[in-house]
């Protein structure tokens, strides 16, 4: 079976308010120990995998040690709550979780039916301006009403392809998208990946 690269953000590892957030979309989290439960038990990666996590992962001194249990080989593109003060695990402490942290990456992924193109992979989205002709798969914006994905609405933009846990939850029933369902998710064939079969 080949490796497969997931990706996902804002899982909020050890927010204390995380219930009073999460719950409303996903009514299963309502403190910190139900979201670890609620990721543990949805994470879809092996051993052999990668998940590229697109930000504010760490909200807990002990994050590192969560990220830690999950199997696969991880990548954090950080946000801007994953190293913010004290309160959070250490860099040093992270990449004992993490086989890397990055601020942005630039690489080739397969997000349309013509096949890979490169991508940027940043936490909040870059100002259309600074795209130069390369999407962004980002997080950071929890509500699918507020983001780019919505086609036939004013807002809709193509470049953008939100991975935030709350508006992949909802929209396919899976906290975090896989490469080979990234074509369909960023068209917005959203009930394509539900019922599909993919990996």
């Amino acid at each position: 079976m080949m490796a497969t690269v997931y990706l996902t953000s804002d899982l909020h590892d050890g927010h204390k308010a995380i219930g009073k957030y999460r719950s409303t979309i996903i009514p299963e989290v309502t403190d910190i120990e139900s979201n670890r439960k609620f990721i543990s038990d949805n994470w879809r990666a092996t051993k052999r995998d990668t998940v590229i996590i697109v930000g504010d992962a760490c909200f807990a001194p002990d994050s590192h040690e969560f990220y830690s249990t999950l199997p696969g080989r991880k990548i954090l593109v950080a946000g801007n709550h994953d190293f913010e003060s004290g309160t959070r695990s250490s860099i040093v402490e992270a990449l004992t979780a993490f086989d890397k942290i990055h601020a942005v990456l630039s690489r080739r992924m397969p997000i349309s039916s013509e096949g890979s193109q490169k991508c940027w992979i940043q936490h909040t989205p870059i100002h259309p301006l600074e795209l130069r002709d390369k999407p962004c798969i980002h997080g950071h914006i929890h509500d699918s009403k507020l983001d780019f994905m919505n086609k036939g609405t004013d807002t809709y933009d193509s470049r953008y392809i939100n991975v935030n846990i709350d508006v992949l939850y909802p929209r396919i029933g899976k906290i975090m998208v896989s490469a080979s369902e990234l074509a369909d998710y960023a068209a917005a064939n959203f009930d394509k990946i539900k019922d599909g079969n993919y990996e």
